[in-house]
C-alpha cells in the first residue's frame, strides 16, 4: 500500500475543515478536483475513508477513516522532517545597501560573491540608510552599506568607499573635468544628495534658479538622458553602469563635491562570525573601485 501523496494532503484538510468545499479553497482547487484525489487514495489503500452525506455539506470519518486518520497524521510529520531535513541548509548573509549602492555596485558584485564562496546564499536589500540602520538593530540584517555613520554602542560602522560624483551627459562629446558652471542649468536634471553636497551646490551655483527636472530617484535619470540633451552629476557607479547600457557619456568634476562616503555597518556581537563574509564583500568592492577604505576598524 502506497497512499497517494496529493489524496493524502487532500484527506488531511477535509478532516481539517470539515467540507469538500472548504478544503477546495484551502487548496485552491476545485471541489470536483479534491474529490478526485481522495477517490485516488482511496483506491491506493482499498479502503473507504469518507462518508459523503446527500444533501449534507460535512464530511465524516468511516470506520477506516477512523484508523487512518493517525497514521496520515503521523505520515505528515514525516514528509516535514524529510522537506527539514533536505532543506537547502547553507548559510544567508543578509546585506543592506543604500538606494543606488545596492542598485549599482553590491547587485553587480553578488555573481562574484557567490561564485568564491559557493556554500552561501545572499539576501540583498535596498532602502534608506536610515531604514538599514533600523533592520540591522532589529537584527533583520548582517550588514549594510549606508551612507553616514550614525552612533551607536551596538554597531560597528567602517569607511569601505569614498566615491566621486560625476557628470553624466548627453549635450554633447566630454574630455577631461567639466567645470558644471558652463553648463546650462535649464538642462540639468537635479537629485539632491547628502548635507555636503548641498553645500558645495550653493557655492558652486549661488542665487542662480535651477530651472531643471527634478526627480527623487536616480535611475529616472537614465530615461531623462536617452531622450533628451541633458546633464546630471551622479555617484561614479551610476555613471559606470549607464555607459556601459546606452554609451552615455560622463566626465569628472572640476573642483568636485565632497566624494560619496559608504560605511561598513554591523553589530558588534556578530564581528567574528561575520567576518569572513565581510572581508570578501570588501574586497571585491575594493577590486571594482580600486579604494582600499580604512587601515583600521574605526569604533562608535
Amino acid at each position: 500500500m502506497r497512499p497517494d501523496p496529493q489524496g493524502l494532503e487532500a484527506f488531511l484538510v477535509i478532516v481539517r475543515h470539515g467540507t469538500i468545499s472548504a478544503a477546495a479553497t484551502r487548496l485552491g482547487l476545485t471541489q470536483s478536483a479534491v474529490s478526485q484525489r481522495i477517490r485516488r487514495l482511496e483506491d491506493s489503500i482499498g479502503a473507504r475513508l469518507l462518508h459523503r452525506h446527500r444533501g449534507k455539506a460535512l464530511i465524516s470519518l468511516t470506520s477506516d477513516g477512523e484508523r487512518f486518520l493517525p497514521l496520515a497524521q503521523r505520515l505528515e510529520d514525516l514528509l516535514g522532517e524529510i522537506a527539514d531535513a533536505t532543506e537547502d541548509r547553507r548559510p544567508v548573509l543578509r546585506v543592506g545597501g543604500a538606494h543606488t549602492f545596492s542598485d549599482f555596485m553590491l547587485a553587480p558584485l553578488v555573481p562574484d560573491l557567490l561564485s568564491r564562496d559557493r556554500g552561501m546564499r545572499v539576501d540583498l536589500r535596498s532602502a534608506h540608510s536610515l531604514e538599514l540602520y533600523a533592520q540591522l538593530k532589529r537584527m533583520e540584517l548582517d550588514v549594510a552599506y549606508v551612507t553616514y555613520r550614525q552612533p551607536s554602542p551596538d554597531l560597528v560602522a567602517d569607511l569601505v568607499l569614498e566615491e566621486p560624483f560625476v557628470v553624466a551627459t548627453t549635450l554633447s562629446a566630454v574630455d577631461g573635468p567639466i567645470d558644471v558652471r558652463t553648463l546650462p542649468l535649464e538642462r540639468q536634471i537635479l537629485i539632491v544628495y547628502g548635507p555636503e553636497y548641498q553645500v558645495w551646490a550653493r557655492d558652486k551655483f549661488g542665487a542662480m534658479v535651477m530651472r531643471s527636472v527634478s526627480i527623487n530617484d536616480i535611475r529616472l535619470a537614465l530615461t531623462l538622458l536617452q531622450n533628451g540633451a541633458l546633464w546630471c552629476i551622479m555617484p561614479l557607479c551610476v555613471a559606470k553602469s549607464f555607459a556601459a547600457r546606452t554609451g552615455i557619456a560622463y566626465a569628472p568634476i572640476e573642483a568636485p563635491p565632497p566624494p560619496r562616503s559608504i560605511y561598513r555597518v554591523f553589530r558588534r556581537d556578530l564581528a567574528d562570525e561575520l567576518d569572513a563574509c565581510r572581508r570578501t564583500v570588501d574586497g571585491l568592492i575594493a577590486a571594482s573601485t580600486g579604494f582600499r577604505g580604512e587601515a583600521r576598524a574605526e569604533r562608535e
